[in-house]
C-alpha cells in the first residue's frame, strides 16, 4: 500500500459517483493504494472513512478488523483480483461499497462478532465482473445483528454470488436484506442470492428479505431463503453418545457456518471465538 496521488484518488471518486448508488462519506479520510500483490491488515475505527484504490491486474487480499461507526470504499481497476475478510469484533455500523471495473473480481468474506453490528455491503459490477459474498452471523443474548448485501449489475456478463448465514439464541435478534438489481443495459448476466437461517431459542427473532429487481429478459437470476430449528434427532444423536445439548449445539453451528469461517485467513481462531459466544 502507497500514499495516492491526487489525481488518483480524483479520478476513483468520479468513477464511484458515476455508478449513482455511492454517497460521498464524510469524518476522517484514509487513502490507500494497492499496486502489488500481498496481504494487508485495516483496523477502521469510528468515523474513518477509507478509500482503496486497486490498480489494473492487481492481486489482494484484504483483512478488516474494525469498531466503530465507519466507511470503506473501494475502487478495482480493470482485471484486479480482490478477497476482503472482516471480522468486527465489537459493536459496529460499517459500510461497505466496491466499484469493479471490467473482468474485475471481489471475494467478500464478512464475520461480524460484536454486540450490535450492521453491515452494509454494494458491490457495482461492470463487465464481465465477478462478485462473490459470504457472510455469517451469531447472535446470543440480546445482540442484534442486521445484514444488508446488495448487488448492481451494470455491465454485461456479469456474476454474483451471496450467501448469508445466522444462527440466533437467546433473545437475539438477526435481519438480512438482499438485493440484486440487473440495470437495463447489462445482458446476459448470471445472479445468486441465498439465507439461511437457524433459529435456536424460541425467543429469537429473524427477518430475511430477498429481492431481485431485473431491468431487462436476457439475464438468469434467482433467489431463496430458509429458517429452521435444530433437528430434535440430532440433538438425540450427540445425547446418545455422551455429548451434552450445550457442546452439542456449538457443534451444530460451527458445521453451519464452516463453509463460510474456512474462508477467512485464520479460521481456527475464529472458530474458538464462535464456541466461546456460545458457552457464555
Amino acid at each position: 500500500m502507497t500514499i495516492v496521488a491526487h489525481e488518483t484518488v480524483r479520478s476513483a471518486k468520479r468513477a464511484l459517483k458515476r455508478t449513482g448508488f455511492w454517497t460521498p462519506r464524510a469524518g476522517n479520510e484514509i487513502l490507500l493504494h494497492i499496486t502489488e500483490p500481498g496481504a494487508h491488515l485495516l483496523e477502521p475505527k469510528e468515523n474513518d472513512s477509507i478509500l482503496i484504490i486497486i490498480d489494473e491486474n492487481a492481486e489482494t487480499i484484504i483483512l478488516e478488523r474494525g469498531a466503530g461507526s465507519y466507511a470503506i470504499d473501494i475502487v478495482a481497476g480493470p482485471n484486479a483480483r480482490v478477497t476482503y475478510a472482516s471480522e468486527t469484533r465489537s459493536a459496529a455500523s460499517a459500510d461497505r461499497f466496491a466499484h469493479l471495473g471490467d473482468d474485475a473480481s471481489i471475494r467478500w468474506v464478512d464475520v461480524p462478532g460484536g454486540e450490535r453490528v450492521t453491515a452494509n455491503v454494494t458491490t457495482y459490477l461492470g463487465r464481465g465482473s465477478d462478485a462473490r459474498l459470504a457472510s455469517c452471523f451469531l447472535g446470543t443474548d440480546e445482540q442484534s445483528n442486521r445484514i444488508n448485501a446488495v448487488m448492481i449489475h451494470a455491465g454485461d456478463n456479469s456474476t454474483s454470488n451471496m450467501l448469508t448465514r445466522g444462527a440466533l439464541l437467546g433473545s437475539s435478534s438477526g435481519a438480512y436484506d438482499g438485493l440484486i438489481r440487473i440495470l437495463p443495459d447489462a445482458r446476459g448476466c448470471d445472479a445468486y442470492q441465498r439465507g439461511e437461517f437457524l433459529i435456536l431459542s424460541s425467543d429469537a427473532r429473524m427477518h430475511a428479505q430477498p429481492n431481485l429487481e431485473i431491468g431487462n429478459d436476457e439475464v438468469k437470476c434467482s433467489h431463496g431463503v430458509s429458517l429452521s430449528r435444530v433437528d430434535e434427532e440430532q440433538l438425540f444423536y450427540f445425547k446418545a453418545r455422551g455429548i451434552q445439548e450445550g457442546e452439542a449445539i456449538t457443534l451444530i453451528v460451527e458445521g453451519f457456518f464452516a463453509a463460510i469461517i474456512d474462508q477467512l485467513p485464520d479460521a481456527t481462531a475464529a472458530r474458538g471465538r464462535i464456541a466461546s459466544r456460545i458457552a457464555r
